[in-house]
Parts: C-alpha cells; structure tokens; sequence
C-alpha cells in the first residue's frame, strides 16, 4: 500500500478523532534524536502505537517533535500502519 493510501484509509477511519475521544491507548514505541538539520536543535523522532480496549493494535503513527511541543516537518502525523476496521493489516 503506498503512503498516499495509507493516509486517505487513516483520515477515512478518524484514527486520529477515534484517538481523541479516548477509543484508544497511546503507547511510545520510540523517541530518538532528529537527524535532519532542517528542524531544531533538540528535536525528537517519535513512533506512537495505538491500540483499543481490548489490548489489540489498531495503528501506529510518526512525528517529528520540535522542542517547542511543535510537530515538525508537515505539521501531520505521518501514518505507518493500521489495522482497518475491517480488520487488515496495511502499512508502508
């Protein structure tokens, strides 16, 4: 599955809204320290797994965090993979 398609069936699924209103439990994968001299000093690569009541992963997101509290780069979370609704694995 391409990142493009990833994104659109993540924004589709609310993963993001589902995960706001507390249907899922963030867990930190990573955090380690940027390596592109594009963002600041101090900023971190982060990998956030997501997953429902159950305990069962649902989908896992990267970002990079400014110093600032900022998300760099695009300013988005940037999708890896999800597990649909419909219960299939896709990742990039």
């Amino acid at each position: 599955m391409s990142a493009e398609e990833l994104r659109t069936r993540f924004d589709a699924e609310d993963c993001i809204g589902r995960a706001l209103r507390l249907d899922y439990v963030c867990c930190l994968k990573s955090r380690n320290p940027c390596k592109y001299r594009s963002e600041p000093a101090g900023t971190e690569s982060v990998i956030l797994d997501f997953y429902d009541s159950e305990d069962r992963f649902v989908f896992s997101v990267h970002f990079y965090l400014r110093p600032s509290g900022e998300i760099g780069a695009t300013g988005l979370l940037d999708p890896k993979s999800l597990i649909g609704l419909d219960g299939v694995d896709d990742y990039v």
